[in-house]
C-alpha cells in the first residue's frame, strides 16, 4: 500500500506543480491588471501618430502568443493612412489588450483572429479593428464589457479590467471603442480615433 501511494503521489507532483506555476502566473496577471487600473492615469503623450506603427509595435509583444492560439492569423494594414492624433502608446496597450482577449476567445486553432486598419472618410477618424471567430458575447453582457472586474474568465484568472483600462485609455485621448458580437460565431473591437488637424 505504501509503495502504491508513493507511486500515486510521484505520478501526480508534476501536475501539481505545473498547476501551482499556471496559478501564479494568474495570480501575477491579475495584480498586474489591479496595478494598471488603481494608479492615476499617467499623462499621456498626445500628438500625431501612425496607427499601422502602433498595431506592429503591439504584435511585438503579443503576436507570438497569437500565432500560438491561432493557425488563421491575419494582420490587414491600411495603405496611406493619414496620421492619427491620441497617445502612440495608449493605442498599443489598447490593441495589446484587444488582441489578448481575441485569442483567449478562440476555441481551437482552427478558428481566427483577423486585424485591420482602415481610414473612415466620412467620420474622419483611423479606424482599428480586431475580429475573432470565438465564442462571442452575448447581447445582455455586451454593455458591461468594459465595466471594471466584468469577466467571463474569471475562472482561467480573468481579472475584469482589460477591457476596462481600455475604455478609459480611449476616451482620455477622444478616441471611442466600441464592440459588436454574434454569439458562437464572431466578435469585432473597433477603436476610432481623430484624424491630426495641421492648425493655421
Amino acid at each position: 500500500m505504501g509503495e502504491w501511494a508513493y507511486s500515486e503521489l510521484r505520478d501526480e507532483i508534476p501536475l501539481l506543480l505545473s498547476e501551482m506555476l499556471d496559478a501564479s502566473r494568474r495570480i501575477a496577471h491579475i495584480v498586474e491588471d489591479m496595478k494598471d487600473f488603481s494608479r492615476p492615469t499617467r499623462a499621456q503623450q498626445l500628438g500625431p501618430f501612425d496607427m499601422n506603427e502602433a498595431v506592429e509595435a503591439a504584435l511585438r509583444l503579443a503576436g507570438s502568443t497569437v500565432r500560438k492560439a491561432t493557425d488563421h492569423f491575419v494582420a490587414d494594414y491600411g495603405a496611406g493612412l493619414p496620421a492619427a492624433y491620441g497617445d502612440f502608446q495608449g493605442t498599443v496597450q489598447v490593441t495589446v489588450n484587444l488582441v489578448t482577449n481575441a485569442y483567449h476567445a478562440l476555441q481551437g486553432k482552427d478558428r481566427g483572429i483577423r486585424i485591420r486598419t482602415r481610414f473612415d472618410e466620412d467620420r474622419n477618424r483611423v479606424v482599428l479593428e480586431v475580429r475573432d471567430e470565438g465564442v462571442g458575447i452575448a447581447p445582455e453582457d455586451l454593455p458591461r464589457i468594459t465595466e471594471p472586474f466584468y469577466t467571463s474568465r474569471r475562472e482561467e484568472g480573468g481579472s475584469g479590467l482589460g477591457l476596462s483600462i481600455s475604455s478609459r485609455i480611449a476616451m482620455d485621448m477622444g478616441a471611442k471603442l466600441a464592440f459588436s458580437s454574434t454569439v458562437g460565431k464572431v466578435t469585432t473591437a473597433t477603436l476610432e480615433v481623430p484624424v491630426f488637424q495641421e492648425k493655421d
